[in-house]
């Protein structure tokens, strides 16, 4: 083997080691940028469901204020 070939086999060598060190750092990211959406999304999940148990709580006590006030007319009647 000339010393060309040895001096292309070391550079193809390099560059494969320089994506392999890119690709490591570039999953590493992913993975802490996965995780950081993972709790965001938890937290929205939770904020939403509060304000679903929420809101039928309200349409609850809106409901049963209709039923009284329903009840009250007939009552007059």
């Amino acid at each position: 083997m000339d010393s060309e070939t040895r001096q292309a086999i070391n550079q193809l060598r390099e560059r494969v080691a320089g994506v392999n060190e890119s690709l490591e750092i570039t999953t590493e990211a992913l993975g802490a940028f996965m995780e950081e959406c993972t709790g965001t999304f938890a937290n929205i999940n939770q904020t939403l469901q509060i304000l679903v148990d929420e809101s039928r709580f309200s349409r609850k006590q809106v409901m049963d204020q209709i039923n009284e006030l329903r009840q009250r007319i007939d009552e007059l009647d």
